[in-house]
C-alpha cells in the first residue's frame, strides 16, 4: 500500500476475473506488464489443479496498478474480457498463505448440517441386505415409539 497526494491509500494488488482457463501465470504477467513492473502473477486453481478463471496481480508500485486498473479493466486476454478490480489486502495475507486454513481468513460460524433436533433418521435404520422388503416378508417400522 502507498499514500497518493490527495491523502488515499492505494494497493499494488489486483483481482482479475474471467479469465481463459487456459490463462496461466506467464500469460497473465504479460499482459499485464504493459502498464508496470509486475512483482507477482497467480491464477486461482481448484483442487484439481484446474483454473477457476481467476487471477491476483501484484505490481512493485501501487501506481502502476491504478494504470492497470484505468486501463487493462475489460481489455482482451487470450479471448476473454477480462475485469480488474483492486484486491481487498487480507492483514495476515503472506503471497499464497493467510490465517484462514486455506480459506483467504475467512471465518464462518454456525455448524454445517446440523440436525436440528431429529431424533431419527434414515440413517438409523439397520441395513438390509436386498433392496427392499418383499412381499412374503414382515415389514418393521423403525420410527416407531
Amino acid at each position: 500500500k502507498s499514500t497518493v497526494p490527495d491523502g488515499t491509500e492505494t494497493s499494488s494488488r489486483l483481482f482479475i476475473t474471467n479469465l481463459n482457463f487456459d490463462t496461466d501465470w506467464a500469460a497473465l504477467k504479460d499482459h499485464f506488464k504493459q502498464v508496470g513492473k509486475v512483482a507477482y502473477s497467480r491464477v486461482l486453481q481448484d483442487a484439481n489443479k484446474r483454473s477457476r478463471g481467476m487471477g491476483v496481480i501484484e505490481f512493485e508500485y501501487s501506481a502502476d496498478a491504478r494504470d492497470a486498473l484505468a486501463n487493462l479493466h475489460e481489455s482482451v486476454l487470450d479471448g476473454r474480457t477480462i475485469f480488474v478490480r483492486e484486491d481487498i489486502i487480507n492483514e495476515n495475507f503472506q503471497r499464497g498463505r493467510s490465517s484462514g486454513g486455506g480459506r483467504g481468513g475467512v471465518r464462518r460460524s454456525g455448524g454445517g448440517r446440523g440436525g436440528g433436533g431429529r431424533t431419527s433418521s434414515h440413517f438409523d435404520r439397520p441395513r438390509s441386505s436386498s433392496s427392499g422388503p418383499r412381499s412374503s416378508e414382515k415389514k418393521t417400522n423403525y420410527w416407531a415409539e
